[in-house]
């Protein structure tokens, strides 16, 4: 196995496939414990990918495989970009070979677009929501789940400098227009307001739905935060993560 090789079965491959994390419904990432690069593993074969996940429940990392077809490479890289990732681990049978991300695909330059209408990216904020989820969420003793705190600590940072999108929806009614804010409910029935970290996370909220977002830094939240809703929930499709009204008031204050 050879990079050329391997970069172009990456770039122009019928299909690949790769572990998702059922805690965060996004890529399996981990960091490679000798260069730190936040990377995925990328499977040629289906029957390598269902041992991987086989052998990762085993240690309480619940995986789905996911088959990524040609048509799929463009808009996935571009998410691996979004979300921080900045290697992948290419597995064929027992080889193995890792490639930098920036030589399969080129990461989107918004540079030349206005700062205002620059679509919302905050790879950070992601990339540490992911570690936090993926450690939290395995079904093991809290002494088992690693530097849970440390990651906590990286992902509040995140949170308290990022902008946000808050998902609003305009109505026409007797000519005038009135602004509705849709709502999450969990298992219990408590309704969570949806913040989005990123527009890759709030276009999954959207898919069909004729909404709109308006950007916020993180000291608005709590002041945009609706009467009936109990908090904020962080990209609902992907982290899932409550931001209660009392821990926002909290993280505020630590950003003052």
């Amino acid at each position: 196995m050879n990079k050329t090789d391997v970069i172009k079965k990456l770039q122009s491959g019928e299909h690949f496939f790769v572990p998702f994390s059922m805690s965060t419904r996004m890529p399996y990432v981990f960091c490679d414990p000798e260069d730190f690069d936040d990377q995925i593993i990328v499977f040629a074969r289906d029957e390598d990918l269902k041992e991987y996940i086989k052998a990762q429940a085993e240690e309480k990392n619940i995986l789905q495989a996911i088959r990524v077809e040609k048509s799929m490479y463009t808009r996935f890289y571009g998410n691996l970009y979004g979300i921080g990732v900045n290697a992948i681990l290419y597995r064929d049978g027992q080889e193995e070979l890792k490639v930098e991300l920036k030589e399969i695909a080129i990461e989107a330059d918004f540079s030349k677009i206005p700062e205002g209408k620059r679509p919302l990216l905050n790879a950070s904020l992601q990339l540490s929501g992911i570690y936090f989820m993926q450690a939290l969420r395995r079904k093991v003793p809290l002494e088992e789940k690693g530097n849970l705190n440390a990651l906590e600590e990286e992902l509040v940072a995140n949170i308290i400098r990022a902008n946000f999108l808050l998902a609003v929806d305009v109505k026409e009614q007797d000519g005038e227009k009135k602004l509705n804010v849709p709502f999450v409910k969990n298992k219990e029935g408590d309704m969570y307001q949806p913040c989005f970290s990123d527009i890759m996370e709030f276009q999954k909220f959207a898919a069909g739905r004729k909404i709109g977002s308006i950007k916020v830094d993180f000291q608005r939240l709590p002041r945009l935060l609706s009467k009936q809703a109990k908090g904020y929930v962080l990209n609902p499709a992907g982290i899932n993560l409550i931001l209660g009204k009392e821990q926002l008031l909290k993280m505020a204050k630590l950003n003052k």
